[in-house]
């Protein structure tokens, strides 16, 4: 089965062949392959379809039997530096990975831990489809052979941010398109339930299930299921696409959301072992990986696929087309063959299996979208059965130029949607401004930019606008990979725009316009003595800050009073540090309150990227968030109500950290106070956060504790190179800062802190006293939590079963009574 690439998202997961072999641990991703072509001219013309398709580079390993009879790459890694491909390159396989996710759930039954046949909410007790007959009715088996009676619904998690559990939970509000079990309907969101299902059963996350469980028992140790670290490995393909006639380099795409769909990278070598694995007994040294059993539940039809003019172009010869497990099924002159193919941003990937003839293939491609692998794929079975040569590729090609032609001709003589010369909407921009909702996908956020709209849907799509005609606008995200798409705005007769309408796949996606969100009040309460002005505070990193200042009744330029700046913990936080919408844990307001009682001001600011502020959190580190307070504190010295002498911090958790970093710069401060600052590294920090979880975890059995705690070294690893914060975060070593710092400091914990637990608090002051600094405080409140709550227990978990929480009374006395004497 072969996509077009004619729709980038429709062929996101293309089919394609893997041929399973005699299992073998040695058929060697370590030995070097024979290099001798094992049939006559198959280089040659391997090499003349990568100029007709125009694919940069094509990596081929060819199994037979139980050996590897031949690998090689061909063509470049990159078009710009024309580094060659090799049998070791490494590429995306795309939904090839999806046979191991059927793998590894077909383990997990071996292992009588799962049944094919159970429904998914017995393993997923939240599962739930549109449809309430199929949400019950559906199986294990059902999400594997792609029966859901569901489209793709892919932007739910292709480019979304949704994480796997997230993706899985807003399938329900994606309408089925068929009868449930009707037709055969490829759905990548189904296999990313049956990963989950697979980290729900084995306690172990999908990745560490395929890694531990598939690849490292088969030696496929080039082989991984994220891109994060493949930066920095030196044998790897930059992915392509055709832009404008041209082959240019694209970025990769993270799709770690829907890893168990497709995100395993991998090459031809490792790729053979796998290969070798589906062709044989299952079993790899001696030990059993898949029974025979299931192996064949594997490859046997589930769902039959209609074949149609197209499918039979590629293929006369067939008289079927099924759907197994992660693999498409069909006959080729007579033979039996299994294959799956995979599409992600500039790769496609095809596995394929004839087992009659002992023979698997697999083809890793870095260009977009191409249809070249199944023609090599069907020339290599020729040659294998001897048949008539075809020029399989050259009447791809052919076929693929003469829709390209008709399509463009059907386009001209449509002459496409109307666009007015000079036309403009019937509204001002400025209406059409707003965000726009959909359950299943998200916000789409419309803003006005130099005269433009602009359109922002979720974290890793943009565009600009571009009026069309009526209330249709035409959007191109800033990749090659999507086309454009139109927009339509529904405007009501007293000129209030509604909703929006997408073309997102193929067909159209409703947004409904969401109210304004209303402001957050940051106003002093009535009768409060004192006021709250909200500034916008700039930055030498050239974005802007918004915040709430807190003076107190009487603060002037004839009696200015000292101040100081909050800063917020971990993760996006708005200014006062609120648990979520609505919440009455509003720290940094109680704060502000009883030192403006005390005649001191307060500067709480929203993190950059965050509320009302700008600037781009995601790429900052605690290191870039010390700036903004350092900008925060360079603003107040410029209030002529504020004493520029007098000036302090207060940072909770990792603003616990970044207040040391201030304060090395800024020696000139007369306190900090550290609430549940950390006194350790990151790494040993998240350890201690990650086992606490899991063995508060009740759902997890010993055996799935005890595994999870083992992996958690190895998670940490992983994350050290995943982004700039995390990279800071591991790195940076708080006491060397605390032995820099001669500023008067507060340190307070709470007792039962699970996060920055209360030990860390003497090995903090003793840094802080080891520059010399004499002016050290301590404490330490009994039944405390993180969050400076009453919580005799103090698990994290329990921080959303808190009622009303609010900072004890005790602590901002402790604080506000420390600042008063330090800032006089």
């Amino acid at each position: 089965m072969t996509l077009t690439p004619r729709k980038f998202l429709r062929s996101l997961a293309l089919a394609a062949a893997v041929f399973p072999m005699g299992p073998t641990e040695s058929a060697g991703a370590q030995d070097r392959p024979p290099s001798r072509e094992p049939f006559a001219g198959l280089d040659a013309y391997v090499n003349e379809a990568i100029k007709s398709w125009k694919v940069p580079g094509v990596a081929l390993a060819i199994v037979r039997n139980d050996s590897v009879i031949y690998a090689r790459g061909y063509g470049v890694r990159d078009v710009t530096n024309g580094t060659p491909v090799d049998e070791n390159t490494i590429f995306a396989i795309g939904s090839s990975s999806k046979a191991f996710t059927a793998a590894a759930v077909a383990m997990l039954v071996d292992e009588k831990k799962v049944e094919l046949d159970a429904p998914v909410t017995k393993y997923l007790p939240w599962f739930q489809l549109a449809d309430p007959y199929a949400s019950r009715e559906i199986t294990v088996r059902d999400l594997l052979s792609h029966r859901s009676g569901l489209a793709r619904g892919e932007l739910a998690w292709y480019g979304s941010g949704f994480d796997r559990d997230e993706i899985v939970r807003r399938v329900r509000f994606l309408q089925p398109t068929w009868s449930f079990r009707s037709q055969f309907g490829y759905q990548n969101i189904m296999y990313i339930a049956a990963g989950q299902i697979v980290a729900k059963v084995s306690g172990m996350t999908w990745d560490d299930f395929v890694t531990q469980r598939i690849l490292t028992p088969l030696a496929m140790t080039s082989s991984n299921t994220t891109i994060r670290g493949l930066e920095k490995r030196s044998n790897v393909a930059s992915p392509h696409a055709d832009v404008d006639g041209t082959i240019v380099p694209v970025p990769w795409r993270n799709i770690d959301n829907a890893g168990p769909a497709g995100s395993i990278n991998s090459n031809v070598m490792d790729m053979a072992q796998w290969v070798s694995l589906q062709m044989g007994t299952g079993t790899v040294g001696g030990r059993q990986m898949l029974t025979r059993r299931m192996l064949d539940e594997m490859h046997a039809p589930h769902t039959i696929i209609r074949l149609d003019s197209a499918s039979r172009a590629n293929n006369p010869d067939t008289h079927y087309s099924s759907y197994g497990m992660g693999w498409f099924l069909e006959d080729y002159r007579g033979r039996e063959v299994i294959h799956h193919g995979g599409n992600v941003d500039g790769f496609t990937a095809l596995v394929g299996m004839m087992p009659e003839e002992r023979l698997g293939v697999v083809l890793l491609t870095n260009m977009n979208g191409t249809g070249m692998p199944m023609t090599l794929l069907r020339r290599i079975f020729d040659m294998q059965l001897k048949a008539p040569a075809r020029d399989w590729s050259g009447q791809a090609v052919t076929r693929m130029e003469q829709q390209r032609s008709r399509a463009l001709e059907a386009q001209r003589r449509a002459g496409g949607p109307p666009k007015p010369s000079g036309g403009k909407p019937s509204l001002a921009l400025s209406e059409y401004v707003g965000t726009y909702a959909d359950s299943l996908h998200g916000d789409m956020v419309v803003t006005e930019l130099n005269g433009a709209l602009q359109l922002r849907f979720g974290p890793n799509w943009r565009g600009t606008m571009e009026y069309w005609n009526a209330e249709n606008f035409r959007v191109r995200f800033a990749t090659p990979v999507l086309p454009a798409f139109f927009v339509t705005f529904a405007v009501t007769p007293t000129g209030k725009v509604t909703q929006l309408v997408a073309e997102l796949v193929g067909s159209p996606v409703v947004f409904g316009r969401r109210p304004p969100k209303p402001p957050v009040d940051y106003s002093a309460p009535a009768g409060a003595p004192y006021t709250a002005v909200n500034v916008t505070v700039s930055t030498p990193m050239g974005h802007t800050l918004a915040g709430t200042l807190t003076l107190p009744a009487g603060a002037s330029k004839e009696k200015p009073v000292a101040a100081i700046v909050t800063i917020t913990g971990s993760g996006g936080q708005e200014r006062d540090e609120p648990l979520g919408p609505n919440s009455t844990y509003v720290p940094f307001r109680q704060i502000a309150d009883s030192l403006a009682r005390r005649g001191i001001a307060t500067l709480r600011m929203d993190d950059r990227g965050i509320g009302q502020s700008k600037g781009n959190h995601a790429t900052a580190t605690s290191a870039d968030f010390a700036e903004d307070i350092r900008a925060g504190l360079a603003y107040l010295r410029t209030r002529p109500e504020v004493d520029a002498a007098r000036l302090g911090l207060v940072g909770h958790s990792e603003g616990g950290l970044i207040a040391p970093l201030v304060a090395a710069k800024e020696p000139a401060l007369k306190g900090i106070v550290l609430l549940a600052g950390p006194g350790k590294g990151g790494a040993d920090i998240l350890k201690f956060q990650l086992t606490n979880l899991a063995n508060g975890d009740t759902s997890l059995t010993t055996a799935a504790r005890a595994e999870r705690i083992r992996q958690i070294p190895i998670y940490i690893d992983s994350l050290k190179a995943s982004n700039p914060w995390m990279n800071f975060f591991f790195a940076h070593d708080p006491l060397a800062t605390a032995r820099q710092v001669k500023v008067p400091v507060l340190i307070l914990n709470g007792a039962t802190d699970q996060q920055v637990t209360p030990d860390q608090v003497p090995v903090l002051a003793r840094a802080f006293k080891a520059a010399g600094n004499k002016d050290v405080t301590t404490r330490i409140f009994p039944k405390m939590n993180h969050l400076f709550v009453y919580d005799p227990v103090g698990f994290p978990g329990n921080y959303g079963k808190l009622v009303n929480p609010r900072v004890e009374l005790d602590v901002v006395g402790s604080v506000a009574d420390w600042l008063t004497v330090r800032l006089r």
